[in-house]
């Protein structure tokens, strides 16, 4: 088994090398071989270039920060006074504290007011108090940007709900309970399912450029069929795939044209390379 995968990485990295630099000599040897060998280098090619792209994705996103705020959480709710009561009856909020509560939010020396809870207070003060949510008698206040008066309000719309301390870190417990599990599922999706979908997608884009210069080759040359310029699409799309990718990741521009057309340009060049390199360009004939 071991073997067998050595094998394989082994030609995978033979294929990818002749892709890079269009080998002429190897591109001729593909066009004689099934269309399952095309497929089959390029879809371990895009899931290759997703798990490595998703690889430093974490590393720049640092994905792994949710589950430290959670912690964080806990801790600013562990702060709250014991017997804290929060009551929501007919879309009216209130407490069984005369003083304004505040939830702080603190990490590595970095010390935030997260929410104020003031049932006497008004809307505009969200402002007065810095944070990012305010929740007052009537409404609950979010603070959108905290360098103007922009702030969203968000009225009770509730009968009857009660809330205590102890319900508070019964529901961050719970979360933390299903965050691992949400990680695993979220990587099983980006790691599986992601690139069976971006195989599909660009799959259906080869078989249509594919297409389009198998048409318009055809006026040069006879010796190629519609397959055989697929395969070798297959191959060719190496370096612009990793260069759409590159330009999607850095959301980079050039001049006036967008990343679809660059990618676009960039295969057909490549495929016509690809395919004059193994079917040299020749002006049929015309017989009179």
């Amino acid at each position: 088994m071991l073997k067998k995968i050595k094998q394989s990485l082994i030609e995978f990295k033979n294929n990818f090398k002749n892709a890079v630099i269009l080998n002429k000599n190897s591109f001729k040897l593909i066009t004689e071989k099934p269309l399952t060998f095309s497929l089959k280098y390029f879809f371990v090619f895009i899931f290759i270039l997703n798990f490595v792209f998703l690889f430093l994705f974490i590393l720049k996103v640092n994905f792994f920060n949710g589950y430290k705020t959670i912690k964080i959480l806990k801790k600013s709710v562990n702060n709250l006074p014991k017997n804290l009561v929060v009551t929501i009856k007919n879309n009216h909020l209130s407490t069984n504290h005369s003083m304004p509560v505040f939830i702080w939010f603190e990490s590595i020396g970095n010390k935030r007011l997260l929410m104020v809870l003031d049932e006497t207070a008004q809307e505009k003060n969200i402002k007065d108090y810095g944070s990012y949510i305010l929740l007052t008698s009537k409404s609950a206040v979010f603070n959108n940007d905290f360098s103007s008066q922009n702030y969203k309000t968000m009225p009770y719309k509730i009968d009857y709900v009660k809330v205590t301390k102890k319900n508070m870190i019964d529901f961050i417990n719970s979360i933390s309970k299903i965050v691992p599990f949400l990680i695993i599922l979220f990587f099983l999706i980006i790691i599986l399912l992601v690139p069976i979908g971006i195989f599909i997608g660009y799959l259906f884009y080869m078989v249509f450029v594919s297409f389009l210069a198998y048409i318009i080759f055809k006026l040069y040359s006879s010796k190629h069929n519609f397959i055989k310029t697929l395969k070798l699409s297959l191959h060719s799309s190496t370096i612009p795939i990793i260069i759409n990718y590159l330009i999607l990741n850095t959301r980079a521009k050039i001049g006036f044209i967008n990343s679809g057309q660059i990618f676009f340009i960039l295969i057909f060049i490549f495929l016509f390379i690809s395919l004059n390199n193994v079917f040299p360009l020749k002006k049929k004939s015309v017989k009179s």
